[in-house]
């Protein structure tokens, strides 16, 4: 799963390290970190895209009215819980 593309991660008991560590050169590379950014991320590379491109603002407010905004706050509070928050 890509996250953010400043920096990369592997589990230190991944079930398969080489496919990993392949993925993690691929999303690092010149060629991963365009395809990120046509996906509307950022990347810190210096030799790809403009400062416009990696630092767009979005603004919630212009996108959706309050009442959609606090919608997905809550929708969005749900997930984070159900992913992050997990009762034992």
């Amino acid at each position: 799963m890509v996250a953010t593309v400043g920096s990369a991660a592997l589990m230190a008991k991944a079930s398969n390290p080489h496919t990993a560590l392949l993925f993690i050169d691929y999303l690092l590379s010149k060629e991963g970190q365009q395809l990120i950014m046509k996906g509307g991320l950022w990347s810190p590379r210096e030799d790809i895209g403009t400062l416009e491109q990696k630092f767009k603002k979005t603004y919630l407010d212009e996108k959706y009215s309050v009442e959609e905004i606090e919608v997905k706050f809550n929708q969005w509070e749900t997930l984070l819980r159900q992913l992050f928050i997990r009762k034992r």
